[in-house]
């Protein structure tokens, strides 16, 4: 069993798997957490992955002028898939032409 939490941070690592005197998995925990509670299922998956949600805000908001970032959202993909990947694509390739692939 290993004692990662995908990204937290060392001090949410403890309050995490000091719960069970750290010897368990996260799934295992979260799992017999949350099978006695859900809001405590959730408030320990909060736990975890504050650190990676701050740290996407932060990116968000530091490359929100950046020409080398394209932000892209799930809605965009919603309302038009074809047109958003086709936007993808432009971007990743820049002045490159998109060629159909010859199969």
């Amino acid at each position: 069993h290993g004692l990662s939490c995908a990204g937290c941070g060392l001090s949410a690592w403890h309050v995490i798997f000091r719960r069970c005197h750290y010897s368990c998995s996260y799934m295992a925990l979260l799992a017999e957490v949350s099978s006695r509670s859900t809001s405590t299922g959730i408030h320990l998956e909060y736990i975890r992955s504050y650190a990676m949600l701050k740290n996407m805000v932060s990116n968000i908001i530091g490359w929100a002028n950046h020409s080398q970032v394209l932000h892209v959202t799930p809605e965009q993909f919603r309302r038009d898939f074809a047109a958003t990947v086709a936007c993808v694509l432009r971007f990743m390739l820049g002045s490159r032409k998109m060629q159909p692939h010859a199969g």
